[in-house]
């Protein structure tokens, strides 16, 4: 993987706070896209319409990565990883839940789905260097 992903997706309804996290991540110069959906079922259609070719194939899932929300209108997070993960190559796009929210329910819920991380929020340049270091550290481990 290199060290910029080629597109990140932030799902969440705050304005906000995408706002925010989006100003940090370009500032950190880590995706050559990144776009916002602000519901689960906004960004299951994003992906399906941008991220994939008429097979429904995950184009470069390596070199992806999606934030995402749980607490949010019409579909919630969890609603987004069912859905998400019905698509062939879904494993392959880490996913990491950015939330408010540390409820335990919450947590244990989050463990039955395939997330790479529970981060509480406001995102910073500290957990998202975190973060890429633990995605670099899954990529080469799955190369082995």
């Amino acid at each position: 993987m290199e060290n910029k992903f080629s597109h990140i997706l932030l799902v969440d309804d705050d304005d906000i706070a995408n706002f925010l996290n989006e100003s940090l991540l370009k500032k950190m110069d880590l995706a050559n896209q990144i776009d916002v959906s602000f519901d689960g079922h906004e960004a299951l259609r994003f992906i399906e319409e941008n991220w994939t070719n008429t097979q429904l194939e995950i184009k470069n899932p390596e070199s992806k990565l999606i934030l995402l929300d749980i607490n949010m209108p019409l579909v919630d997070g969890f609603g987004f990883l069912e859905g998400f993960e019905k698509m062939e190559e879904s494993h392959r796009v880490p996913i990491v839940l950015l939330t408010t929210s540390i409820n335990k329910k919450d947590l244990n819920k989050a463990e039955s789905f395939k997330v790479i991380n529970y981060i509480e929020k406001p995102l910073n340049e500290e957990k998202v260097k975190a973060l890429v270091s633990q995605i670099h550290a899954i990529r080469l481990k799955e190369l082995e």
